[in-house]
């Protein structure tokens, strides 16, 4: 990928594979540069990371939040009475 990474403009489907590793800070100078040079002017790009750095922040926060205690009631009397519908068919 190195070589594709070195020409003026990066296509898109370069960019998409960087992301993550973008939101995570894991690329090098040069190829930060690249890519974020890339988000400027591609708004398709740049709406994906947005979409993916709100995702994330999103499922991080969820799993920060404790479930009511009648939902895991509510959830085995569901799965209870599936099974026993299930089995009658």
């Amino acid at each position: 990928m190195g070589d594709k990474l070195n020409t003026v403009t990066m296509k898109c489907e370069i960019a998409v594979a960087l992301v993550l590793e973008f939101l995570e800070g894991n690329l090098n100078p040069e190829v930060r540069r690249s890519l974020e040079s890339h988000l400027a002017k591609c708004q398709p790009c740049s709406r994906l990371v947005a979409t993916y750095k709100r995702t994330t922040q999103l499922c991080h926060r969820a799993l920060l939040r404790q479930p009511p205690p009648e939902l895991g009631d509510r959830l085995l009397r569901f799965l209870r009475e599936r099974t026993l519908q299930n089995k009658g068919e």
